[in-house]
């Protein structure tokens, strides 16, 4: 079918729109960066072994990781720029409706969700491409949305219209520039990755709820945009960046988890959704979330951090303990988190994360 509105889309649209032709994904992305596609290369099977012995064997209770109090330029930033929010702008509105209206499908109901996707062009350009990539491709191109959607699953499916929906409330700001905007798209990147990783877990191992811990790993991080939009905000009315790159992303680390919660509870999202995104960070979860699903978002979300060279944190040995996942289990979740990661960037537009597993510390008895 016809997808109408796409030649006003955003760049990212349109690249995802290339895919339709045959073997033309890898050339719009090479277009797009003007780099050479990067390959999924694993982790080398050492140090891939060195960092499971670490999470297998290591210290079963490591002090817990806590924010030290803020910088006084951090305190001084943090009070304007929380007291002057509005979570629930007009901006975000739409996106939110349609996020609710997602989330309120019956998992078997094809019609209402081929209804859903075909009101917003962005995400039937996803479907549309995501059916046609050389992941899911079988035989001629698709370029019927029902038959797209029959190609891919409801499940896979709504899984996208989530993305993309989700995409829209936590995107860079349009003015952000240099390490912000980098940082922007890494954590952009690494939410879809760890929404992509739940979904592969939840299907390894029949988990609950796997759309609404789909969307709690999308909006884990929320904060993080956030507060970067609201800080070009201050830097647009004021003609000037009100704190430097390093205070902002001090600010961030302090303040995300608290008010990307306050955030999904304006837009109305489910409370257990709200209480990972407020809670994630601390050691031990809420007795509301502590089932596997939740410890899954939790651990994927760890996980993907690690990839990117962060340390191990309590949170997340203490979700892997829950999850109780044997080494082979470990192992092949950590191998998916490569091709997980390139999925997400082809659907993001941005470059895929590079994986940096740190070296383990050495174990202690």
């Amino acid at each position: 079918m016809a997808v109408p509105g796409v030649s006003g889309r955003p760049g990212w649209v349109k690249r995802l729109m290339a895919w339709l032709g045959p073997g033309r994904a890898t050339a719009a992305v090479v277009r797009a960066r003007g780099t050479a596609p990067r390959a999924a290369v694993p982790p080398p099977p050492d140090r891939l072994d060195a960092v499971l012995d670490d999470l297998v064997a290591g210290p079963a209770a490591p002090p817990a990781v806590v924010l030290d109090e803020p910088d006084p330029a951090v305190a001084r930033v943090l009070h304007p720029l929380l007291s002057a929010r509005d979570a629930g702008t007009a901006v975000y509105r739409p996106a939110v409706g349609r996020l609710a209206e997602l989330m309120d499908l019956a998992p078997d109901d094809f019609n209402g969700t081929v209804r859903l996707i075909t009101s917003e062009p962005a995400i039937i350009a996803a479907v549309l491409a995501t059916a046609n990539s050389a992941e899911f491709r079988r035989g001629a191109a698709v370029a019927d949305i029902r038959e797209a959607v029959g190609r891919l699953g409801l499940v896979q499916v709504r899984q996208l219209a989530l993305a993309v929906t989700a995409r829209a409330l936590q995107e860079p700001d349009a003015s952000a520039a240099g390490i912000r905007r980098v940082r922007g798209e890494r954590d952009l990147h690494r939410a879809l990755t760890t929404a992509f990783a739940c979904s592969w877990l939840s299907l390894q191992y029949a988990l609950a709820q796997p759309d609404r811990t789909f969307v709690a790993a999308m909006f884990l991080d929320v904060g993080r945009p956030l507060i970067y939009r609201d800080l070009a905000r201050l830097e647009h009315a004021a003609g000037r960046a009100p704190v430097s790159d390093a205070i902002a992303e001090q600010l961030v680390d302090a303040a995300h988890a608290r008010l990307g919660a306050q955030t999904l509870a304006a837009w109305g999202l489910p409370d257990e959704v709200v209480a990972m995104c407020r809670h994630h960070h601390d050691e031990l979860l809420p007795a509301e979330l502590d089932r596997r699903e939740w410890h899954a978002v939790r651990a994927v979300s760890g996980l993907v951090h690690l990839r990117g060279g962060q340390p191990v944190t309590a949170a997340t040995r203490a979700s892997l303990a829950a999850l109780a996942l044997d080494r082979p289990g470990l192992r092949a979740l950590l191998v998916s988190l490569d091709e997980l990661s390139d999925r997400a960037s082809r659907l993001l537009g941005v470059p895929a994360e590079a994986a940096a597993w740190p070296t383990p510390a050495p174990i202690t008895a």
